[in-house]
Formats: C-alpha cells, structure tokens, sequence
C-alpha cells in the first residue's frame, strides 16, 4: 500500500508549487498530485490563515503564495534541511 503524505507535506507542497508563481486551481491540483476536492480543503485552510490568496484573472479563479506563505515556506524548508540534510 502506498505511503500516505503527511497533511503538513501536502500544505508545502502547495505552497512550494506556487513560488514559480500564480496557478489556477486545475493547474495547482496537477503539480500536487493532489484531486480538485482534496486540493480545494487544503487551499481553503492556507486562504484562512492568509498564507495563500485568491485572485480573479481573465473570469478564471487563481491562487498565489503571499508574504506570510513565503516565510513558513522558507522556515519549513530550513527545518525540514536541518534534519534531512545535515
């Protein structure tokens, strides 16, 4: 049986996949390996602690990391480095 992601894992990897930049939610699913209603939950708790935001592009919902989301990134990441990569 295949290994199931931490739910902490999946928050990264969403915020991760949106430093390259803006993404539509389909787009954002994909590079998560993530279904749109699993992606939906876990976009719906990063809005509501404000470390992603939601904008409207050509009638087209789009998600972008914000300056709060950038920093936990950065922090996970030096975390997650200490301990994997030391």
């Amino acid at each position: 049986m295949p290994k199931r992601r931490a739910d902490l894992d999946i928050f990264m990897d969403i915020l991760g996949s949106l430093l390259d930049g803006p993404a539509r939610p389909t787009h954002l699913a994909a590079a998560c390996n993530l279904n749109y209603d699993n992606l939906m939950r876990f976009a719906g708790i990063l809005i509501g602690k404000g470390l992603i935001k939601v904008s409207a592009e050509e009638g087209h919902e789009v998600y972008a990391i914000s300056q709060e989301g950038l920093e936990m990134h950065r922090q996970y990441r030096k975390f997650s480095d200490a301990l994997y990569h030391s």
